[in-house]
C-alpha cells in the first residue's frame, strides 16, 4: 500500500475513511507458513466445525470470532456466495469478465483511479480498493482471480457494508476447508485463520501489540515449529489454562 498512499488526494482519503476497511491502508506485512497452515487444516473436524489441538482440546471455529479477527460484520444481510448477476462496475473496468479481475489488474486499476479527481472515478477507486483487499486477504484464490459473487455487491456502495462480510469470509473458507484433499490449494482467508488460532491458543503466536485493530494485524510470527513432529510435541503440552475460552468477549472489548 506504500505507493498508493503517496498519490492519494484528500477526496480519495476522505472516501476511504468512510469505509470499514480504512485501517487496511496501513496494513502491515502478514507472513504465514504454508506448512503450518496445512498442519492445522488437517486437524479440522467438519462435523463439529472445530480444530483438534493437543490431546484433548477441541477449539470451536465460529463465524462470530473469525469476523472479529477480520474487523468485519458477522451480523447483517447475508452474502450469497453463489450470486451470479451482472455488475456495472465489472463491465466498466474489466470488460464484464471476472477472469480479467486478477490481482495485478486490480492493483493497476487502483493506482490509475487514485490519480483521477473525477467524482465517478473516486467512487470506483473506493470500489477497487475494497476489491483489492478482498482479493488479497479476505477472499484470496489460488489463481489470484476475485470470486465473481463479490462484484454485484460493489455496484451500490451505500449498502455494501450492511452485508455480513465477516460471515461470508467464514463460510467461504469453511467450504474450502471441507474440500481438503480434493483441491491443490485452499482458497479463503487462511491468514485470518492463523491469527484466530494464535489468539485462541495463547502460546502459539507472538503478538504485535494488544491494542492493534484490525485484530488480524496483531499477527506477527508463530512459535509453531515447521517440523511436524516438533509441532505435535508443542501441541501436546497445551492445557486448558493456555486456551482462551472467552475469546469472543475479549475481542469485542479490545476492538
Amino acid at each position: 500500500m506504500g505507493e498508493l498512499k503517496t498519490i492519494l488526494g484528500e477526496q480519495h482519503m476522505s472516501r476511504i475513511n468512510d469505509t470499514a476497511l480504512v485501517k487496511w491502508i496501513d496494513m502491515p506485512v502478514l507472513a504465514i507458513s504454508s506448512e503450518r497452515i496445512d498442519y492445522f487444516l488437517n486437524r479440522f473436524q467438519g462435523d463439529s466445525c472445530s480444530f483438534f489441538v493437543g490431546d484433548n482440546i477441541t477449539i470451536p471455529f465460529k463465524s462470530a470470532d473469525f469476523s472479529i479477527v477480520l474487523g468485519l460484520h458477522h451480523i447483517g444481510q447475508p452474502v450469497d456466495l453463489d450470486l451470479k448477476l451482472k455488475s456495472k462496475f465489472l463491465t466498466r473496468h474489466f470488460d464484464g469478465k471476472v477472469t480479467n479481475a486478477n490481482r495485478i489488474a486490480i492493483y493497476e486499476k487502483l493506482i490509475f483511479l487514485a490519480r483521477s479527481d473525477d467524482d465517478c472515478d473516486i467512487d470506483d477507486f473506493v470500489r477497487t480498493f475494497i476489491l483489492f483487499i478482498f482479493n488479497c486477504i479476505i477472499f484470496p484464490t489460488g489463481n489470484y482471480i476475485t470470486p465473481g459473487f463479490i462484484f454485484p455487491y460493489l455496484d451500490d456502495l451505500t449498502i455494501f457494508f450492511k452485508y455480513a462480510w465477516g460471515d461470508a469470509a467464514f463460510r467461504f473458507l469453511y467450504q474450502e476447508i471441507c474440500q481438503i484433499g480434493k483441491n491443490l490449494y485452499v482458497d479463503g482467508c487462511t491468514v485470518g485463520l492463523m491469527a484466530w488460532l494464535y489468539e485462541t491458543v495463547l502460546v502459539l503466536g507472538v503478538r504485535r501489540g494488544l491494542n492493534v485493530y484490525t485484530r488480524l494485524f496483531c499477527l506477527w510470527k508463530s512459535k509453531i515449529p515447521l517440523n511436524a513432529a516438533d509441532t505435535e510435541t508443542l501441541l501436546k503440552r497445551i492445557d486448558s489454562t493456555q486456551f482462551c475460552r472467552y475469546i469472543h468477549f475479549v475481542r469485542w472489548r479490545s476492538c
